[in-house]
């Protein structure tokens, strides 16, 4: 799958489409890692990575759920399958 793959999530969440790259960020934040190990383990700035949990975060939002903590990220994530 490439960084332009996009992929359907479901679960108890809204269905929300992510890139091959945001899933892999939303999968190692909700896991537990810091921002600055996502980003290290993905090879991308800190930035990128908060980059992408914001657009993950606002994908949501747009499909009616507001992930506001990291709770939250860690039940949608797990609700998608990703943990």
């Amino acid at each position: 799958m490439t960084a332009a793959t996009q992929a359907p999530l479901s679960g108890a969440f809204p269905t929300v489409r992510l890139s091959a790259r945001e899933m892999r960020a939303f999968a190692l934040y909700a896991s537990g890692r810091t921002m600055c190990e996502v980003a290290e383990d993905m090879g991308v700035s800190e930035a990128t990575a908060q980059t992408y949990i914001k657009r993950i975060r606002r994908k949501y939002v747009a499909a009616g759920a507001h992930l506001s903590n990291k709770i939250e990220i860690y039940r949608a994530a797990q609700a998608a399958g990703l943990l």
